[in-house]
Formats: structure tokens, sequence, C-alpha cells
């Protein structure tokens, strides 16, 4: 309890379901809305429940993957940093289907002494 009391400073603790409380939702409604925003994309249930739970979150990375692509399927260190010069990863775009990229080499050649 102390640890509780510490961490809500004086606001009520939550004691029913977190859901209970919120007003009802046309899932179906909101898929079409969400669609039509999207330009006419099909939104699947992952991207309606993203869109319910984030929706400012879900519509940039949307936008993100209108410009990019399904950046999903890249390696995470590659989604963060981008590709160094000449690296080359490899990418599941689909289940079983695998898809090879490599970065253009430097513009600027270097030489390594031995």
């Amino acid at each position: 309890m102390a640890l509780q009391a510490k961490i809500l400073k004086g606001e009520p603790a939550l004691t029913t379901r977190p859901g209970a409380s919120m007003a009802p939702v046309d899932l179906e409604a909101v898929r079409a809305k969400l669609s039509q925003e999207l330009d006419g994309m099909e939104i699947d249930d992952e991207h309606l429940n993203a869109y319910l739970m984030y929706p400012k979150v879900l519509l940039d990375y949307m936008g993100r993957r209108r410009s990019y692509g399904p950046v999903r399927a890249l390696p995470t260190h590659t989604f963060f940093y981008g590709m160094e010069p000449g690296e080359a990863i490899t990418a599941e775009i689909d289940p079983g289907k695998t898809s090879r990229s490599c970065s253009r080499p430097s513009e600027r050649p270097t030489k390594t002494a031995m």
C-alpha cells in the first residue's frame, strides 16, 4: 500500500476493469473512417487496435509507411540508424519471403593499408 500511495500521489486507485468507464466504440465505423483517412487502405485488426489506443502514433507511422514502404520488415538497427555505405541486409517481407538490399557504396573511395 505504501508503494501504491507513493505512485498515486493522493489520487484514488482504480478498482474496476480499466475499460469499464470508457464509452462503447463502433469498430466498423472507426475502421471505415480510418480507411478513408488513409486513402482507402484496407485496415486490418492490428492497425485498428493501434489506432484506437494511439491514434496519432498510428497515423504518423502510416504516413512514414506511405513514404518509405513497409518499414516494419527492417532489422531494428537499420530502422533506427540506416545502413552504412556498402552494407547489405536481408528482411522478411512476407512469411517465407525475403528481400536482400544493399546500400550504395561510399562516394569517396577509401584505401586500407595493411
